[in-house]
């Protein structure tokens, strides 16, 4: 009896061993499945339409990236609500890597205030990295009487409310950076809302229908180049390396220094292994001299600035906080 009993638990004991060994074998095999991504192509959404700062970027970055993930990158534009539609299409897709955003900082700062938004700046999504830094410009035309900021001041203080400027992205982060500029310079100016991105707020001002646009360097750079347009101020700390001429607002006494952090977001439940594979594939994408061509060629080479996606959390975060006072005094917050 007591050799049937001693038979029977080592049985036992070894149907527990199998069961164990099955389990641990079941969840390599999984961990190996994981491991694997991506292993069909990835969307990368740009929340603005085609010839603007976040698309030109967003495709130098797909290209880029496509070479360390092994799998093809295609950018998907879906412009629209200064880009809170991309921004919510992404944050709401399944949480496996495949659709990703090309960040804009407005949609994670100001734009939710603003206009609102159908998800939480903060909560919803998963920041990976920031790739670049992108100034802004001051433009006029350039067949605008104005070769100086001082001039423009000078014009708008005399015809208060007569001048317009064009904005790509109300409620964004370029918008608060003219807003911070018109309140310093005491400036009466009317908005002209652009919903589509940048390449609607370029043709506005080269058609002469808006008398400022507010847009990054890489945008507009060969309109400047060939006479079309004239920077009148950046809103950078120091002067631009590639527009040495153009003077910061703060040299002229306005102490206005934003930018817009442009990055890769994902939904907040994108697995830890899968974020770390997506940041350490587009990190080593920048030191790629296929990559640095790219963003030559799109004009982004010099704004370059990475940020891991925990830092780019926590400035966005700094930047809502900042920002609100100044979007609640104008009377901009959504009610």
């Amino acid at each position: 009896m007591k050799a049937k009993k001693m038979v029977c638990l080592s049985l036992v004991l070894v149907l527990v061993a199998a069961l164990v060994f099955a389990g641990c074998g079941g969840g390599a095999k999984d961990s190996k499945k994981e491991s694997q991504y991506p292993t069909k192509p990835v969307t990368l959404v740009a929340g603005f339409g085609a010839g603007g700062a976040t698309d030109l970027l967003a495709r130098a970055m797909a290209s880029g990236v496509s070479k360390q993930l092994g799998q093809t990158v295609v950018v998907e534009n879906k412009p629209g609500a200064s880009g809170t539609i991309g921004t919510d299409y992404v944050l709401k897709a399944k949480p496996d890597g495949y659709t990703l955003l090309a960040t804009s900082s407005g949609n994670f700062t100001s734009t939710p205030m603003v206009q609102g938004a159908p998800y939480d700046p903060n909560k919803d999504v998963r920041h990976i990295i920031t790739i670049a830094n992108h100034p802004i410009l001051f433009l006029v035309h350039a067949d605008s009487p104005w070769k100086t900021i001082e001039e423009f001041i000078a014009y708008v203080k005399q015809n208060p409310g007569k001048v317009k400027y064009g904005q790509n992205s109300p409620g964004g982060t370029a918008h608060m950076a003219l807003e911070m500029f018109r309140k310093a310079a005491g400036l009466d100016m009317k908005m002209i809302p652009h919903g589509g991105g940048g390449a609607e707020s370029i043709a506005a001002l080269l058609g002469k229908h808006v008398e400022v646009g507010i847009m990054h360097p890489q945008e507009v750079a060969e309109h400047i180049k060939t006479g079309k347009m004239r920077a009148l101020v950046v809103f950078s700390e120091k002067r631009l390396k590639s527009m040495p001429d153009v003077p910061t607002a703060k040299e002229k006494g306005y102490d206005v220094v934003l930018g817009v952090p442009k990055g890769i977001a994902a939904p907040a439940a994108l697995p830890d292994d899968i974020v770390k594979k997506l940041h350490d594939a587009f990190k080593k994408m920048m030191d790629d001299e296929d990559f640095k061509a790219a963003a030559k060629k799109t004009g982004d080479l010099d704004y370059l600035e990475y940020m891991s996606g925990e830092d780019t959390a926590k400035v966005l975060q700094k930047m809502y906080k900042d920002m609100e006072p100044l979007i609640t005094e104008l009377g901009l917050k959504k009610k």
